[in-house]
């Protein structure tokens, strides 16, 4: 050809009526650029491929020939006229918009459609020319027939379907065809699109010579159904040399291949759309494209797009620099493009496969289209494995796999059957219709359906079964009800308990969780071994650091329904049982569910009682075997947590409003139902922090002016305090306003009256919980303020701990500020005669610096605050001058700051010196100076090893010189604190010992030489017994050898007595005294003393003087008797006395004292039992007998319950150090007389028979089982002595059954059946194993039943027995469950009353087993731990 042929092509204007003016916009930057392209080139032809209007003529009133004939007007005539070109150079063709849509009779539509199956059928649709086919498109035709029959130098010829436009250019005859392919729209034009190829076949430009064939249509190829594609692309390849199409706005160039390797190049326009100027998307911006084409050479395309909302541009991004360009295709390069064309007609006939198979598609896909359902890593267990392996097992022909959502069972099917061919699945059980075609391969494929209830999956199977025999069908389903299992197929089951292993391995193995233990406890629990709830908890705790999963409603409608929707009163019901974590529901606590069951306030079902219950019971039954409810014990719950919470949610949002009625009928309840209700019901709603809706309820519910627990008749009961705990963690900021409102309007002592027990616990509990978010701290604290001024409890949690540990700086248990937590301070500052010690303590506890500790968290409580060095700084100093404060506005605190700071000096002085010593100076001033505590604390500091800081010990220096005290004694302690904590280690005592004496020497002698025991502060110092002045006496004593001054101190201490109380009793005075070498003086002084009636004095210097002379208790008896002397005195006179060295000596003097009657309890058996208890085993004969003597003459009393213990244990040792058989009888036959006339509540007997037994069985066993057995007033020994002679709440063998078996049951046989009754009370109840384990009923037991087995008395006897046997553990049922199998064998006992006797212990056995049971398992389903 060799001219070349420049194009103007555009497409989709979609010109609208109400927007003429944006059209125009877009017209003026288009006719700009355009003018700048037909001057470099001239534009020869203009095609427009379709969409002149805007949907069927918008704007024009759908008038469409007036819009089209507005479109020639405003657009076609302007670009035209502009380019210097007739109207007959612009060639054209409907778009989908261009059609009357009202002309369309739906229903002719789908009888259209059925006839529209074959280029045939469709052929025969275009030669009818109904008007069911043509009318939607004569509006258009009927333009085009007048636009271009108004052309001149135009052959045009038209029928009611294509067109056809003959042109000369520049000598190239042209021929044009524009072909209808919107006849078909209208209607789900998506489907419906067809060309009828014989537009193009029964065409006269096909038998004509011309230089070019053009085709215009506004739908490209692929478009077309399916029959028509190949035959449309060989026609267009054959005929034609350019194929233009709209309507994608894509504007793409693609070229098309006949059979006959001929190809056209097929190119699509992009839009340019009045509405679109802003588009930010480069694909879809407004464009127009230049086309220049060349025969024999090609084409090339140029794009221009409106890039930046006005001019319209050269697109550099298309192409190579904005030219794309398509040349004349070499033989190679057709052959390539055929290779690709059956590349894509494969893939072709395969997204037909897959639309005929649809909803199913291969497993490939569907795993590599669900990258979320892959993104975690699987983790398998024991069961899984199992699975995975059956779903692969070509023998089973059918299964079926059942798991309630979030189970993995989509996982498990991804897992086995990825990159596995022939294996297609669909998560759509409406898939009945796709059957077929999988019946027409003739292979083995997998089917797998998901969600498939039994019915369709009855179905699916019925439709392989009757036609395709190499079909496996594998369906999925969430419902695990009896009746959903009911089918013929191997169903495999994925439960809790198996995925349990597999949450845990995730959460372990999630890294974010490492240091957070109470994070993957609280996942682990709330997820209730369902793998999908751990990860969404993971996930959201990664993302937002809280457990709270997103889109929870799908989620658990879901679950909950598993693919149906359930009935309201189900649902009522299921959201009634939700409100208890957990409900008891059988056994002991059935009364749990039947209240529930009876009370329409809880289950709103609206119906009779019996049908109420009814329905309650039809819920729990399927529920339970769909696993969403569980059992636990003898409780139930729903699981997993998530779901139960949301079932809560909903039961608040229906009924939240009726909780104060709720909490009338508990409280009308008793108190064993009511308390478990309660606690099951707080449980359940403080785990509701998610929820909007409860924190809305609660907030109402805890409103200052109306809310219904604004009232201490609620708020202030064990059941309105305990729903107020559960609320807390919901809305602390409402439920701690509410608290502290109601504390502050009462005074402190109501309070303290009113407020105890569980509700102060609950109330005090709650405050821990709210007062950890930071906007409920103050309302919180102030509360707990309120509960620390009316403080009645003492333990370590009550309110004064909890309100303390708020101020301190870490580990506060608080998220709130160090600011916020001042501004309390400086709230119950204000009221200072109220709040003082409060006050002081929030500031002492504010000052710590460490030794922080607090119990872990819950997860749903904030982080405690953690302030910067910066915030701890400012904190301080503000708590240091507020102390100032008000140290000077009431002076009563300032003892109380003093030793605040004296406490605190070592943890300011590491990190915030100046401020120490800024506090220091103000109360050393206040104090003028004497402050022994901070003196005490800075010598501590300054000998510290690791105080090296010389900026800081210039300071302290010159404070501990400050505070040193001016008076002797003061400067004696801190010299001695300053010696012990600079202390330097010597090599033994005597050198550390003498590097005292010698820094205790200058004060000695000042103390001597100065006289400072005439001082007042000596008398002062005198009454304090607590102090130890061991090194000053001891630096004294050298110096008392001279007798003038020791006479000139014994002439001061006598003067100084006389300033003493008349009782008083001076350790300082007596140690002085003792350093006296003459006694003559001392006697003197003693007896000035005891005529005085200083007898404590007197008495205690009697036993100083007797260390160094004769003895003095003439004189201490004298007294004694005369009344002088009480028993007190003697102790100390006892006290300072160091004679009586010897073993007989003690023991003589005890009898002495025994003699001359003094007091037996509070003197003579103390001063025996702390001279001879560690002694006895060294004491000779004669000594021994006179000492055993001595305690047989002691008289055991309830009100001595010490001392008869120490005299018991003393014969006890001398028994089990000696061989003392008479002694040994004796201590028995004392047992026996005392228990028998004296009841004992101290029991002091109660060891004392493993002294005695077996070591004197010979003497004592015939004793013993004839005092047991006797009748008489001895009976009293029995009962008190045989638990602690037979096996007692022990599991061995008493005393009594460590002697000789075989001389028991001899002495049993010859005595009274008495004591075969006693005994087999006091026998051991259990056989041993070496390991420990209890192998049976004891031997001797077994003996008995042998020969007494007649006397039920024996057999009753024994049952008690065994009511004493202890058992240490967690389980008691599991004890008495292993108790039932050693009665067995008495069930073929030769004695029927032995054989009644087992039965019955059997059967009170087994009834014990199920109530303990019961216990366990219910305190185990709350706690979740066995008792």
């Amino acid at each position: 050809m060799g001219k070349s042929l420049r194009i103007l092509h555009f497409s989709d204007f979609h010109l609208n009526g109400n927007k003429l003016q944006q059209a125009e916009h877009v017209l003026d930057f288009m006719l700009k650029a355009l003018l700048e392209i037909n001057n470099e080139k001239v534009i020869d032809v203009i095609i427009f491929s379709g969409d002149f209007l805007e949907k069927g003529g918008e704007g024009f009133q759908h008038d469409i020939l007036n819009g089209l004939n507005v479109f020639k007007e405003k657009i076609l005539t302007r670009i035209t006229s502009s380019l210097g070109l007739p109207l007959s150079r612009v060639i054209f063709t409907p778009g989908n918009h261009d059609i009357d849509r009202s002309k369309i009779d739906e229903f002719a539509e789908d009888g259209i459609e059925l006839r529209a199956n074959s280029n045939k059928d469709v052929i025969s649709l275009i030669e009818g020319k109904t008007s069911h086919v043509t009318s939607r498109a004569a509006s258009f035709k009927e333009f085009e027939k007048k636009y271009y029959e108004d052309c001149e130098d135009i052959e045009y010829t038209h029928s009611d379907f294509n067109s056809q436009i003959i042109l000369t250019i520049d000598g190239l005859n042209i021929g044009f065809t524009s072909v209808n392919t919107i006849w078909r729209c209208g209607v789900d034009d998506a489907n419906k699109i067809v060309m009828g190829i014989n537009q193009l076949i029964e065409n006269p430009i096909n038998h004509k010579q011309l230089d070019l064939k053009i085709a215009v249509t506004h739908y490209p190829v692929d478009h077309l159904k399916e029959f028509e594609r190949k035959d449309v692309t060989n026609i267009l390849g054959n005929k034609y040399d350019l194929f233009f199409t709209g309507h994608t706005h894509r504007g793409d160039v693609q070229p098309l291949l006949s059979d006959q390797g001929n190809v056209v190049w097929a190119i699509n326009a992009a839009g340019t759309l009045s509405n679109n100027i802003y588009e930010k998307d480069n694909h879809f911006k407004n464009a127009f494209q230049i086309i220049d084409y060349d025969k024999t050479i090609g084409c090339k395309i140029i794009r221009y797009l409106q890039a930046e909302y006005t001019d319209f541009s050269l697109d550099r991004m298309y192409g190579e620099n904005g030219i794309l360009f398509r040349p004349i295709l070499t033989q190679q390069q057709i052959s390539l493009i055929s290779r690709q064309n059956e590349e894509q007609e494969n893939e072709r006939r395969l997204e037909i496969f897959k639309s005929k198979i649809y909803p199913f598609i291969p497993v490939k896909e569907f795993v590599k289209a669900s990258p979320r359902l892959m993104s975690s890593e699987f983790i398998s267990c024991p069961a899984i494995d199992r699975i995975k392996s059956q779903l692969v097992d070509q023998t089973q022909k059918t299964l079926r796999l059942m798991a309630l959502s979030g189970m993995g069972k989509t996982r498990i099917i991804a897992e086995t059957f990825n990159g596995q061919d022939n294996v297609f699945y669909s998560k759509s059980s409406s898939c009945a219709n796709s059957i077929s075609a999988f019946v027409e391969l003739d292979r083995p494929i997998t089917l797998i359906v998901d969600n498939c209830e039994k019915e369709i999956a009855r179905h699916i199977q019925k439709l392989i079964d009757e036609n395709g025999k190499n079909i496996r069908l594998i369906t999925v389903y969430n419902v695990l009800t009896p009746d959903e299992k009911r089918i013929s197929a191997s169903v495999l089951e994925l439960n809790y308990e198996d995925t349990a292993s597999v949450v845990k391995t995730m959460i372990d193995n999630e890294e974010s969780l490492k240091d957070r233990p109470e994070i993957k406890e609280a996942i682990k629990e709330r997820s209730g071994g369902i793998p999908y709830m751990a990860l969404l908890m993971i996930e959201g705790y990664k993302k937002n650091q809280n457990l709270k999963i997103e889109k929870i409603d799908d989620i658990l409608s879901a679950l909950l329904e598993g693919g149906k929707s359930i009935e309201k009163f189900t649902s009522k019901s299921m959201e009634a049982i939700s409100l208890f974590e957990p409900l008891g529901y059988k056994d002991n606590y059935s009364d749990e569910y039947d209240w529930i069951r009876n009370t329409p306030v809880i289950n709103h079902l609206s119906l009779d009682k019996e049908t109420s219950k009814c329905t309650l019971d039809d819920t729990v039954r399927d529920f339970l075997s769909r696993q969403l409810i569980e059992e636990d014990g003898p409780c139930i719950r729903i699981r997993p947590r998530p779901l139960a919470e949301w079932l809560t949610e909903k039961w608040l949002e229906k009924n939240g409003e009726s909780i104060p009625d709720v909490f009338n009928v508990l409280n009308s309840e008793e108190e064993s139902l009511r308390r478990r209700l309660t606690r099951a019901m707080s449980r359940r709603f403080q785990e509701m922090t998610d929820s909007a809706f409860a924190r809305q309820l609660f907030a109402k519910l805890n409103n200052l002016d109306n809310g219904s627990f604004h009232d201490e008749r609620v708020a202030f009961t064990e059941v309105g305090s305990r729903l107020l705990l559960s609320m807390g963690t919901v809305n602390p900021q409402d439920v701690s306003s509410n608290i502290f409102s109601l504390l502050k309007r009462n005074t402190t002592d109501w309070i303290k009256e009113n407020i105890k027990y569980e509700t102060r616990r609950n109330l005090i509990y709650t405050l821990e919980r709210t007062v950890s978010f930071s906007d409920a701290f103050k309302s919180s604290a102030l509360a707990l303020a309120k509960l620390a001024n009316a403080e009645n409890e003492d333990f370590g949690n009550n309110s004064n701990g909890d309100f303390n540990q708020l101020f301190h700086v870490f580990l506060s248990g608080t998220s709130a500020s160090l600011e916020e937590r001042f501004s309390v301070i400086l709230y119950l500052r204000e009221n200072l005669k109220e709040n003082g010690n409060l006050v002081l303590s929030a500031i002492n506890n504010a000052l710590h610096s460490h030794g922080f500790s607090k119990i872990s968290p819950s997860s749903q409580l904030p982080k405690d605050y953690e302030p910067t060095p910066e915030e701890i700084h400012v904190y301080w100093t503000r708590a240091i001058e507020l102390l100032k404060e008000i140290v000077q506005e009431d002076g009563a605190f300032l003892d109380k700051a003093a030793e605040m700071i004296s406490n605190h000096a070592m943890g300011l002085i590491s990190y915030e010196s100046d401020l120490l010593f800024d506090i220091i100076g103000f109360i050393s001033e206040q104090k003028k100076f004497d402050w022994p505590s901070m003196r005490e604390s800075l010598s501590h500091i300054y000998y510290w090893k690791n105080m090296t800081d010389e900026k800081i010990k210039t300071p302290l220096k010159y404070w501990m010189d400050k505070l040193e005290p001016k008076s002797f004694f003061g400067k004696l302690k801190a010299h001695i604190q300053d010696i012990h904590n600079g202390r330097i280690e010597h090599k033994s005592f005597e050198e550390e010992a003498d590097a005292f004496m010698l820094e205790m020497e200058p004060f000695a002698l000042e103390f001597i030489n100065n006289s400072i025991y005439a001082t007042q502060e000596f008398v002062d110092i005198c009454g304090d017994n607590s102090s130890d002045w061991f090194w000053l006496i001891r630096a004294i004593n050298p110096i008392l050898q001279d007798k003038v001054k020791a006479d000139q101190l014994i002439n001061g201490l006598s003067d100084a007595v006389q300033k003493l109380p008349i009782d008083a009793d001076s350790r300082l005075i007596l140690s002085l005294l003792a350093q006296i070498p003459d006694g003559a003086s001392l006697i003197l002084l003693r007896d000035k003393w005891h005529a005085e009636g200083r007898f404590q004095l007197a008495a205690s210097l009697s036993g100083i003087i007797e260390n160094r002379y004769e003895s003095q208790y003439s004189h201490i008896k004298l007294g004694y008797i005369n009344e002088g002397y009480d028993n007190y005195c003697v102790n100390n006179y006892l006290g300072y006395s160091m004679s009586h060295g010897t073993f007989n000596d003690i023991v003589d003097f005890a009898s002495q004292m025994l003699d001359d009657n003094i007091d037996t309890v509070e003197v003579v058996y103390p001063y025996l039992i702390n001279r001879v208890r560690f002694r006895i085993h060294d004491i000779d004969e004669n000594t021994l007998g006179k000492l055993e003597n001595l305690l047989l003459k002691y008289e055991f009393s309830d009100s001595t319950s010490a001392l008869n213990r120490d005299i018991v244990d003393l014969m006890g040792d001398l028994l089990q150090q000696h061989n003392r058989p008479e002694f040994a009888v004796s201590v028995h036959r004392l047992i026996v007389k005392t228990t028998s006339t004296t009841y004992l509540i101290n029991k002091p007997f109660d060891h004392i028979y493993f002294s005695l037994l077996p070591k004197y069985e010979d003497v004592l066993l015939p004793i013993i089982l004839n005092d047991l057995a006797a009748e008489d007033e001895r009976v009293l020994f029995y009962h008190a002595m045989r638990m602690n002679l037979g096996s007692g709440f022990g599991s061995g063998a008493g005393p009594l059954f460590q002697c000789s078996e075989d001389r028991i049951k001899e002495i049993c046989l010859s005595s009274s059946p008495s004591l075969a009754v006693n005994l087999a009370q006091m026998c051991p109840v259990y056989n041993y194993s070496e390991e420990g384990k209890v192998s049976g009923l004891s031997d001797f037991f077994l003996w008995l039943c042998d020969h007494f087995g007649d006397e039920k008395d024996m057999l009753d006897a024994f049952s008690s027995n065994m009511g004493t046997f202890s058992f240490c553990g967690n389980e008691i049922s599991a004890m008495d469950a292993s108790r039932i199998p050693l009665f067995e064998p008495l069930l073929s006992h030769s004695k029927g009353t032995v054989r009644s006797w087992a039965q019955r212990q059997i059967d009170s056995l087994k009834a014990q087993h199920d109530y303990e049971k019961g216990n366990e398992d219910y305190h185990k389903a709350i706690y979740g731990k066995p008792l």
